[in-house]
């Protein structure tokens, strides 16, 4: 299997940080009375956790070691993060990695917002797709905990392919982690491990240039007989400027998927050295697969759903043509309302008492106040079940939380099921993925109630029922289609250029999302959440549009609010396509289970390809997801000619 995940250490590995880390630490020591003259004297700080490099070597308590920390980053902040060098070879190696579609992280101790300026500084950011490091203004994480929240940034928390992943480091933090997590590991003899410190961690390589590395990371021993190196134009590196001439540590990333940027890396030479593996001498070739990807993977957003429909019937004016007009057109006697306004004043009529037919001010006045609260009801008619829903939504999720709290008391095996240790302190928990799912069925089953008795839900739908599906053009099998082939080629895309790796708030949506079992998952997305949310959006919002706007205006202002409900632009542009079919869907079946159904299917699709890592990345995604989404817009386009859902009937 081809190894293409790879984690970098920072310190030691990438960069030499000597210079800024050592001097820190002599600052951060100093402040509690300990005198270091010599520098050189503290690179044994270069490569563990603070916490560790503190408490080992100067024997200091918890207590002196968050203030050592304090002191340390607070040095490191005021410029000694830049007081760093990156190695020779490392842009090059980076640019043909990333050309040849090895998927790149950094998973360092250092603090998160360090390792982002660090990487940017020196123009090397835009080779990884994620940057991870330790919270600030608390203890070092450990090395694992590290290493595992790259593992799930990079695998966009689905399944980890752990025999496809790589650890490169300096360190012996960072191979016996690698071994503990079931990583290869490549150890680099050229940072700062002390003599004989590489050996007995084991690692199943050990490289001793950056050369080196290069040729083992793009060999047939470590990816396959099949390997074939692509070609690389060269391109010098504004990273190259600042290299040293030596080997350097490797740091930490942040825990925000970086973004590209400008800047590559020239083209590096091929390396005749040896490379020493442990188990024994094998000969490694140095040609590399022609692929260039990038992965990312784009969580499902979760949608809106549907219940049963009411059957009452509602006043056709409900969606009268007169409703869908311009505001403020109930003329008054002279004859003109403020659409009017300007002819009826330039015109006359006989009144009793021979008045004339000029509108007067206090009609103009009346008109006036007429259309803004007709304009105040249209706003209020689809502002008040969104926010009943999002107010209502929070509170259930409190008020049941407690609930829940009390009702797994009851039972261990329950409690262990819903609740987790927070930030491995036993003493906080927090709702487990699963629990949160409960918690959170749960409250959509109120807040449906909510919306159908409080918000005008009932009569939406007997409304929708009387005037939506009085001519259907296509049949369900249509839209079902048209909605798949969306979504799949959305995510796809999204995939396949990196795009998701740009949204931090798409991050932490993605990390709730695959925090819930695949089961409760299923209940959750493909049901519960489609169904409520599919209610509020289709159900009764876009109803409530189309009561007092043209058909396409609402059907655009219905799928734009379904998008900025989920709160971040990646979500945002997947769900306003998806809104846009479903609205039409729902125009022109008049069937509010066929869009929940739509919705709650895509949605259990998307989220367990995702979970199970099943998209393709890379050229392959973009290509797979560019055919399907023109196909989705043929299908679109052939619905549109249609007339199906553009119109009301």
């Amino acid at each position: 299997m081809r190894k293409d995940y790879i984690l970098f250490d920072l310190d030691g590995t990438l960069t030499d940080p000597k210079v800024g880390i050592c001097t820190s630490a002599q600052y951060a020591l100093a402040d509690q009375g300990i005198t270091v003259e010599n520098i050189d004297d503290l690179t044994a700080f270069i490569g563990p956790p603070l916490q560790y490099s503190f408490q080992k070597f100067y024997g200091m308590d918890e207590e002196q070691v968050s203030r050592a920390i304090v002191k340390f980053r607070e040095r490191m902040n005021a410029g000694g993060k830049f007081e760093n060098e990156v190695y020779p070879g490392i842009p090059q190696l980076l640019r043909k990695l990333k050309a040849q579609g090895f998927h790149l992280a950094v998973a360092s101790s250092k603090a998160e917002d360090t390792v982002k300026e660090i990487m940017v500084h020196f123009g090397i950011a835009q080779y990884f797709e994620a940057m991870v490091g330790s919270v600030p203004n608390e203890p070092d994480s450990e090395k694992e905990d590290v290493i595992q929240d790259a593992l799930n940034r990079l695998f966009h928390y689905g399944m980890i392919r752990k025999a496809s992943v790589v650890m490169v480091g300096d360190r012996c933090f960072d191979v016996d982690a690698a071994n503990a997590m079931g990583l290869t590991s490549v150890a680099v003899r050229y940072g700062y491990a002390p003599d004989g410190e590489l050996e007995a961690s084991e690692p199943d390589y050990i490289v001793e240039t950056v050369e080196e590395l290069e040729r083992l990371l793009l060999s047939r021993e470590l990816q396959g007989e099949d390997f074939v190196v692509k070609e690389v134009e060269p391109e010098e590196s504004p990273a190259d400027s600042g290299t040293k001439s030596d080997v350097g540590s490797t740091g930490r990333e942040n825990r925000s998927v970086s973004a590209n940027m400008p800047g590559t890396g020239g083209q590096s030479g091929s390396a005749s050295a040896d490379v020493e593996r442990n188990s024994g001498d094998k000969s490694l070739s140095d040609e590399t697969l022609a692929e260039n990807a990038n992965e990312t993977s784009q969580s499902t957003s979760a949608d809106a759903g549907q219940s049963d429909q009411a059957t009452r019937r509602m006043d056709p004016k409900y969606f009268s043509t007169d409703d869908r007009q311009t505001f403020g057109d109930a003329g008054t006697s002279g004859g003109g309302g403020m659409r009017g306004g300007s002819d009826t004043r330039n015109s006359t009529k006989t009144g009793s008492g021979g008045k004339s037919g000029a509108q007067s001010t206090g009609d103009w006045k009346a008109d006036a106040k007429k259309q803004r609260s007709k304009t105040f009801q249209m706003v209020w008619a689809f502002l008040y079940p969104f926010l009943l829903f999002y107010v209502m939504g929070e509170l259930a999720r409190q008020l049941l939380g407690y609930v829940v709290l009390f009702i797994s008391q009851l039972n261990d095996a329950l409690f262990n099921f819903i609740f987790v240790p927070e930030d491995s302190d036993e003493e906080k928990l927090a709702f487990s993925g699963n629990g949160s799912a409960i918690v959170q069925i749960m409250a959509l089953i109120v807040v449906f109630f909510i919306l159908y008795y409080m918000a005008d839900g009932r009569k939406c739908l007997a409304a929708a029922k009387e005037k939506y599906g009085q001519n259907p053009q296509q049949k369900p099998f249509v839209w079902v289609v048209t909605t798949l082939l969306l979504a799949l080629g959305i995510n796809m895309f999204f995939i396949g250029t990196g795009f998701l790796t740009v949204s931090s708030s798409y991050q932490e949506a993605a990390a709730n999302l695959y925090a819930v079992g695949i089961p409760l998952g299923i209940i959750l997305y493909g049901f519960f959440s489609s169904t409520v949310e599919e209610f509020l959006f289709r159900g009764i919002i876009l109803v409530q549009m189309d009561r007092y706007m043209k058909p396409m205006t609402a059907l655009l202002l219905t799928s734009l609010l379904f998008g900025v409900y989920h709160g971040n632009l990646i979500q945002g542009i997947y769900a306003f396509a998806i809104g846009v079919v479903l609205c039409l869907a729902y125009r022109d079946s008049g069937s509010f289970i066929l869009i929940a159904a739509i919705h709650g299917v895509v949605n259990v699709i998307v989220f367990l390809m995702s979970n199970l890592g099943l998209f393709p990345t890379g050229t392959a995604g973009i290509t797979a997801g560019a055919v399907l989404i023109a196909m989705g817009a043929l299908c679109l386009d052939f619905i549109r000619k249609k007339g199906a859902g553009f119109a009301l009937i």
